[in-house]
């Protein structure tokens, strides 16, 4: 017995579902080898394997082609020996883009088991057979069920040998190339596309026609559709890409339903199909056809973001060879956005309204900000938004100017979505007509002041006018002001929105060469650009866009404006270098890409594309992470906490990290550029840093040299041992950084330390000099003092033995006895009075005399001494030298060689140049102790 229940295991649940949809379910049983014509017909017939093992699968068909499936082998069984037993039921299946499915049966049918079969025999649920005229040739007979089968009613079917069974679903392709007819390279091109395509009607045999450059044929089955497809797509690849794009012209192409379709040379006129939002290269036809061509194809969705398929919705396909990223973007755009009735929006780019009544005219901020906002948002967010905005449109069409205003998920993506061509509608007028400079965002925040215009109030009212009578009130104002580049601005989106497209261009132009050149002139160029582009003339949109790229070069706009006027002629295969250079520039234009509306027609390129972009990067990403990790690693063995780069670095790097964790395209390039900028900024900062190191430490060397000479002459050195530690301690760590490398971390770092702590430690030396050269100085006064004292007070006392005797000797000569008397009665009295009046006057002079002359004294003084300590260090120096040449000559009789004729080489470098020092490892801490009691040199 075989139990269907054995199958049930492989009935896993699958993701990305594309399409639900009931049918007929296939339960074949057979014995042995099973023959290849079985499989092959149920194929034929449209029939989808989904379960399988050695002696049984579970089939699926959409149509009543089962039931001619069946009859089919059945007739084939009453003359080639088929052991297999056929059960067919209703079932529900699902299907996703990547063909996987998922089959939904009645429980009860689950605990089947059928015998090992000895015939071919059909077995038909009774609730699953049709009133079809189709099966008119087909007997359902009443039996009892077999063992095994569930408690149901079944039905045995019989096939009658008479008809032929075919399938009942034929198909018509119907090709039509890109472009105008007019278009030289077009003729040149779809000629000789035809050509390569001719070779393949000719090997299938398939009959066609063409007429009016579409080219159409009748496609019987299902073999001959995937044999078209696949032959197609394989030719279109390889002249894309093998063969570069020569003799390649794109074309769109459909399959329809032939049934109750004439064939003939006016076919194509009865479709209604788009044509101009058709993607190029991609086949269309409807999902349950997709479906059946199996694992070869790929399937894409076309009618964007509506909810649940049906079997009759569009789709494209492309080859499984040529598969997409295994991560797929979802489409973010809202299908009720994207189809309608009416053509692009000149404002918004959407079908489901007339620009006259674009929800975007009553706004009048431009809300520049919104992409920083959206790039905040992961994708699933944005997707979440994007259903909600479908739900809300789907209940109240008219919630638009609601969602705009809303600050929710929905509301932001709305947003989002009106602001891709927020710098083509009314709203961006008022910054347009005061903006100055050329430079773009930057421009837009220096602003000029409104002036007396009556436009300003013109502009607020517009829009709920009647657009015939502001076109005549326009006309006035024209005369009145002829020079007012605003009133041709307004003037323009009037007769554009009543459909008067010459004179909107002719208003702009006249706005444009009256306008100030830089962004405002750029402006009135892309409404020119954009009203070509939404008149369908591409190339003359293309010319516009140029001069709008040279009138305002930082303005990216133009660019993807001119990727859009591509997508939009059916250019797909030129598309990826633009947007990859367009996204390098400015990544904000990936979420434009996926918001976009106007990009129907190259939606699925776009969006692979874009997918392996984003693929790309994340793998960039999960680079950028470790290196986020391993650069703040770099920042602490490069700077300490307290350092004013580490600190802003840090928070960078915060930053960065709270950006990594955004699934958002934006913020995945903000990382990976900002991590490369941050690691060149702190390369910059440590060359900066070294540089300053290099210039502080030596300006330390210059102040410890005046320390040093300040304090040597000190005349007390027993003081200085506290100092001379300091003083040695501070110059050895100096010396250690100007002879280190500092583009190392750990000498880089220690140099930060060692920068604080001997400024800090010099300018206590420093402090501390200054009572040290109080003290030296006032030393050196009283000395000076001294000696010039005790010369006055030995010549004043010289004096006072000369003058006594004399003025006694004299005194009684001329008649002054009474000195004499004095003299010899007080002698001892005016002797001391006479020392004592001799001293304070040595001592005020000498005082006197030294402070008039000390700074030249001491200069002196210091000066004769260090040309003394000069040259006993030239002395020394020479000796050294001598000492030095004698051992080399020594080593060089040793070794036999002569002196270089050159004069003297480095002892270990090349001739010429000398060998750096060699360097401690870490600063001479434990010296500078050991050194502590040795007197400053």
């Amino acid at each position: 017995m075989t139990a269907l229940k054995n199958l049930r295991e492989q009935n896993k649940e699958i993701g990305d579902l594309l399409l639900e949809s009931s049918g007929y379910g296939l339960w074949t049983v057979w014995e042995g080898e099973a023959n290849p014509v079985f499989f092959q017909t149920l194929e034929d017939y449209g029939g989808i394997k989904v379960l399988s093992d050695s002696h049984q699968a579970l089939w699926f068909f959409f149509s009543l082609d089962v039931f001619l499936a069946c009859a089919k082998l059945g007739v084939w069984a009453q003359f080639n020996s088929l052991s297999v037993i056929i059960q067919l039921f209703k079932a529900d299946i699902k299907c996703s883009s990547r063909n996987q499915y998922q089959i939904s049966i009645a429980e009860e049918l689950w605990s089947q088991n059928l015998p090992e079969p000895a015939k071919f025999t059909i077995y038909a649920s009774a609730d699953a057979i049709p009133q079809n005229s189709a099966l008119s040739s087909l007997s359902f007979n009443e039996i009892e069920p077999p063992k095994g089968f569930s408690a149901r009613p079944w039905r045995q079917v019989v096939a009658d040998q008479r008809p032929s069974y075919k399938p009942l679903h034929n198909w018509y392709c119907v090709l039509r190339p890109v472009s105008t007819h007019q278009d030289k390279n077009f003729q040149i091109g779809w000629r000789d596309f035809y050509e390569r395509m001719d070779n393949i009607l000719q090997r299938n045999k398939l009959r066609h026609l063409v007429h009016d450059n579409f080219l159409m044929m009748p496609l019987a089955s299902l073999r001959q559709l995937k044999q078209w497809c696949h032959d197609y797509l394989s030719l279109v690849h390889r002249l894309k890409v093998d063969e570069g794009g020569v003799k390649y012209w794109p074309c769109v192409m459909a399959f329809i339903d032939s049934k109750g379709v004439p064939f003939n040379n006016e076919m194509y006129k009865q479709l209604d199909l788009d044509w101009s939002s058709m993607m190029p290269d991609s086949p269309y036809l409807a999902l349950s056809d997709a479906v059946l061509l199996g694992g070869e194809f790929e399937i894409h969705e076309s009618y964007l973001g509506l909810g649940k398929k049906t079997p009759e919705s569009w789709c494209s396909i492309s080859l499984a060879a040529e598969r997409s990223p295994e991560y797929l973007l979802p489409a973010l755009t809202p299908g009720a956005m994207i189809y309608g009735q009416h053509k692009h929006c000149f404002y918004c780019g959407q079908r489901s309204h007339e620009s006259a009544n674009c929800p975007s005219r009553p706004l009048t901020d431009p809300d520049y900000g919104i992409w920083s906002k959206i790039a905040a948002c992961d994708v699933k967010t944005m997707r979440d938004g994007t259903d909600e905005i479908n739900a809300r449109l789907e209940r109240d069409p008219g919630s638009l100017e609601a969602l705009l205003q809303g600050e929710d998920k929905a509301g932001l993506m709305t947003r989002g979505i009106y602001g891709v061509c927020a710098n083509m509608q009314l709203r961006s007028a008022p910054q347009m007509w005061r903006v100055r400079g050329k430079n773009y965002p930057q421009s837009l925040r220096d602003l000029k002041g409104e002036d007396d215009s009556p436009m300003w109030a013109f502009l607020q009212n517009m829009r709920e006018r009647d657009r015939r009578t502001l076109d005549k009130e326009l006309d006035t104002l024209r005369v009145r002001f002829p020079r007012d580049a605003r009133v041709f601005s307004v003037h323009g989106f009037v007769a554009m929105e009543l459909g008067d497209f010459k004179k909107a261009k002719e208003s702009w132009e006249n706005a444009m060469l009256l306008s100030q050149p830089g962004l405002m002139q750029a402006w009135h160029l892309l409404l020119l650009g954009r009203l070509d582009e939404y008149q369908g003339h591409y190339t003359e949109a293309g010319v516009n866009y140029d001069k709008m790229r040279e009138a305002a070069p930082t303005w990216l706009e133009a660019g993807y404006r001119k990727l859009i006027c591509l997508i939009k002629s059916g250019f797909i295969n030129q598309i990826d270098l633009y947007i990859k250079e367009l996204i390098e520039k400015d990544p904000n234009f990936f979420n434009w890409l996926l918001l976009d509306p106007e990009i129907e027609r190259g939606a699925t390129a776009v969006r692979e594309f874009l997918s392996r972009y984003w693929e790309e990067n994340t793998l960039r990403l999960k680079e950028e992470k470790a290196g986020l990790g391993a650069l703040l690693g770099d920042l602490q063995s490069w700077f300490v906490p307290e350092n004013e780069f580490f600190v802003q670095a840090k928070t960078r790097l915060d930053k960065l990290s709270d950006l990594s964790s955004v699934e958002n395209f934006v913020p995945h390039m903000m990382v990976i550029r900002g991590r490369a900028a941050l690691e060149k900024d702190m390369q910059s900062r440590i060359t900066h840093e070294s540089k300053v190191f290099k210039e502080r430490f030596g300006n330390f060397v210059m102040r410890l040299g005046i320390i040093r000479d300040e304090a040597a002459w000190f005349p007390f050195p027993r003081i200085l041992v506290e100092f001379n530690r300091n003083y040695n301690h501070c110059a050895a760590n100096i010396n250690w950084v100007l002879t280190s490398n500092l583009r190392t971390p750990d000498v880089f770092r220690r140099a930060q330390e060692l920068s604080v702590q001997e400024e800090e430690r010099i300018i206590k030396l420093e402090k501390r000099l200054k009572l040290l050269r109080i003290v030296r100085d006032g030393t050196l006064f009283a000395l000076i003092v001294i000696k010039k004292f005790l010369w006055m007070e030995i010549a004043g006392l010289a004096l006072i033995l000369v003058i006594f005797p004399l003025l006694i000797f004299y005194g009684d000569k001329i008649g002054l006895d009474w000195i004499s008397r004095v003299f010899v009665e007080e002698q001892w009295a005016i002797q001391k009075a006479a020392i004592l009046v001799v001293s304070c006057v040595s001592l005020a002079v000498s005082c006197f005399w030294t402070i008039l002359g000390f700074e030249k004294v001491r200069e002196k003084t210091f000066e004769k001494a260090r040309q003394e300590e000069a040259k006993r260090a030239a002395e020394r120096a020479k000796k050294m030298e001598k000492e030095r040449n004698a051992r080399r000559g020594a080593r060089r009789a040793v070794r036999g060689t002569t002196p270089h004729p050159q004069g003297a080489r480095g002892q270990t470098g090349r001739p010429g140049v000398r060998t750096a020092p060699k360097t401690a490892d870490q600063p001479a801490d434990q010296s500078a102790d050991q050194s502590a009691d040795k007197p400053v040199k």
